[in-house]
């Protein structure tokens, strides 16, 4: 029992430090607040991004897609509608079931649904996990030529999309262009929704995080990619 408590404490403590270190790398903002900047003069003149990628945090209720995904999304909309990014683009969502009801578009459907015009929302058409998400914003990146754009998702996750990032070719070569005109500027934008801030939720993705960073580790590309497609497609 002594022994067992201990681990239990070991691992209360990992968690803790894990996900402190692992902030957000920006104040947690709010959609309300964002809107408000909006009414700043000149707020809408210009855009810091020319579009904002949204990672898909997990399918479920809403429509298809987990409270998280759909927070994200709305405060993604908030940006779009102060001025801080040009276009939204979902990326993800297309497990079995939102593809079984019909639900392809379910990302871009909670884009106009918070108000982004159609003009301004995109969204990849197969992506299902980090390393496809990375693929999908590659080819969105190059088809429109794109050279500013940030990726949203939460800060424990974002951790695996940096370093996915410095490993994809597509997405490494063009934020190595000899031409600076043509380079690419890819940032990460931490956010934390509301579901996610209890110490259950930092708990819970933290040992996601763990258990994929030890799948990657013990497993090809190939046998993660079949993995991750069996359980999702």
């Amino acid at each position: 029992m002594a022994a067992l408590a201990v681990l239990i404490g070991l691992d209360l403590a990992a968690t803790w430090l894990y996900g402190w270190s692992h902030r957000p790398e920006t104040p947690v903002g709010s959609p309300v607040a964002l809107l408000a900047s909006a009414r700043e003069p000149g707020a809408t003149k210009t855009a810091v991004y020319e579009a904002v990628f949204v990672l898909c945090a997990g399918t479920g209720n809403v429509r298809g897609l987990d409270q998280t995904s759909v927070d994200r999304l709305r405060y993604a909309a908030a940006g779009y509608a102060s001025g801080r990014w040009l276009r939204t683009v979902g990326i993800g969502g297309h497990w079995r079931h939102n593809r079984a009801a019909g639900w392809s578009d379910v990302m871009s459907y909670w884009l106009r649904d918070a108000g982004v015009p159609a003009a301004a929302v995109f969204a990849d058409a197969h992506s299902y996990d980090t390393g496809t998400n990375l693929d999908a914003i590659a080819d969105l990146v190059q088809t429109h030529g794109w050279r500013s754009v940030v990726v949203l998702s939460s800060p424990l996750h974002l951790i695996r999309v940096r370093a996915r990032l410095r490993e994809h070719a597509g997405l490494r070569g063009l934020m190595r262009a000899s031409n600076r005109e043509q380079q690419l500027r890819i940032d990460t934008l931490a956010y934390l929704a509301p579901g996610q801030r209890s110490f259950a939720w930092r708990w819970r993705e933290t040992h996601h995080e763990w258990a994929a960073r030890l799948l990657a580790f013990l497993l090809t590309d190939e046998q993660y990619g079949d993995v991750m497609r069996w359980r999702r497609l």
